[in-house]
């Protein structure tokens, strides 16, 4: 029987690969492939936070567009019921913030503004009408 006493007599461990050192190649892989998955999820989730900001903005400018032609034809049901109105038409639906201005232009003709918002630097809606044709 015999027994291992030195080093040298132990089992040689030999690599695959003798001329080739892997020091931490395969963490390195590892670490760009989460980061390059990383950049791609941020720049999904930015995608879709963009599309949903310009949604939500395509469908409030459908609501405000809706709104102004509503106000428009209060304004209008308004001068069929007075031709010689002038003044502002609001919808008690809608609070005070939302108005259509009637103004006369020319005789017999009048322009109605809509103003969706106290502060806007101009209307939503216009038109000119004649009321007597109403």
């Amino acid at each position: 029987m015999s027994l291992l006493t030195h080093s040298t007599d132990l089992p040689r461990i030999t690599r695959r690969h003798p001329g080739v050192r892997r020091r931490g190649a395969a963490l390195l892989v590892c670490m760009l492939a989460a980061g390059v998955i990383a950049l791609s999820a941020t720049a999904i989730l930015r995608a879709q936070q963009r599309s949903a900001l310009r949604t939500r903005a395509v469908h409030q400018s459908a609501a405000d567009q809706q709104l102004a032609a509503a106000l428009a034809h209060c304004a209008i049901a308004r001068l069929r019921s007075n031709p010689a109105f002038v003044g502002t038409v609001t919808d008690t639906d809608c609070g005070d913030q939302a108005c259509a201005l009637i103004t006369p232009v020319t005789p017999p003709e009048v322009l109605i503004s809509v103003w969706l918002h106290p502060t806007a630097v101009q209307p939503a809606y216009t038109v000119q009408i004649d009321p007597t044709k109403l």
